[in-house]
C-alpha cells in the first residue's frame, strides 16, 4: 500500500523510473532557469519517476548535493554583469610591462580574475585585488601579444577586457617612432635631390 493506493506484491517503487539529465545552477544547487548564467550551469544525470499519487514526474538528482524540486534562488534576469578593462605599459625594467585590470563589481562580489597572454592563463588573483601582473617579454618574440583580463564573480558572472603589446622595433611605440623618423629621412634626402643644381664634371 502506499498511501491510498493499493499494488500488486510484485510491483516495486522503482518501477518505471529512467535516467535523464536536467541542467542545474551551480550556485544555488537547484535547477537552472532563463535567468542562470551560462557559466553557473551544469547538466547532472536525474533518475525520473512518476509519482503514484499526484501521477506527475519526478525527478531525483543522482548528486544529493543538488535539489532538482526547486529552482535557482540566488540569480535574477535584473543582474548585472561586472565590468573590466586591461591596459599594459612599459615597466621599469627594460623588456618587461606592468598589466592591470581595471574592475567594476556589479550585484556580486569578484571571485577571480585571470590575466591571459595569447590565450594562456598566466596569473590568477583572488580576493579584492590589486589585479596587477609583470610580463616580461622574451627578446625573440616579434609578434603582437594580446594581453586578456577575465574577471568571474561569486555569481559565476564572466566578462572580458584586452589590450595588445605591439614589441618595440615591429611596429610598436618605438617601433613605429623608428620608421616614422626613418621615412622623414628617405623624403628629405628625396626633395634635396630633386631641387639641388646637376653638378657639371
Amino acid at each position: 500500500t502506499v498511501g491510498n493506493e493499493v499494488y500488486p506484491s510484485w510491483w516495486s517503487p522503482t518501477q518505471g523510473q529512467t535516467k535523464t539529465t536536467l541542467k542545474f545552477d551551480k550556485v544555488s544547487r537547484k535547477k537552472a532557469t532563463d535567468c542562470t548564467p551560462t557559466n553557473a550551469i551544469v547538466e547532472l544525470e536525474v533518475t525520473k519517476s512518476v509519482d503514484v499519487i499526484t501521477k506527475k514526474d519526478v525527478y531525483t538528482a543522482t548528486d544529493a548535493t543538488y535539489d532538482a524540486t526547486a529552482e535557482d534562488s540566488v540569480h535574477k534576469c535584473s543582474d548585472i554583469v561586472p565590468s573590466v578593462s586591461v591596459s599594459a605599459t612599459a615597466g621599469s625594467i627594460s623588456g618587461t610591462y606592468d598589466i592591470t585590470a581595471l574592475i567594476t563589481k556589479r550585484t556580486f562580489e569578484v571571485s577571480s580574475v585571470d590575466i591571459s597572454v595569447n590565450g594562456t592563463v598566466v596569473k590568477t588573483i583572488t580576493g579584492i585585488g590589486p589585479y596587477t601582473y609583470t610580463y616580461t617579454m622574451d627578446k625573440s618574440i616579434t609578434s603582437d601579444q594580446t594581453i586578456t583580463a577575465t574577471v568571474t564573480d561569486t555569481g559565476l558572472y564572466s566578462a572580458s577586457g584586452t589590450t595588445t603589446i605591439v614589441p618595440a622595433g615591429t611596429g610598436g611605440i618605438s617601433g613605429r617612432a623608428s620608421f616614422i623618423t626613418s621615412m622623414l629621412i628617405s623624403y628629405r634626402l628625396e626633395l634635396i635631390t630633386r631641387h639641388s643644381p646637376l653638378m657639371v664634371s
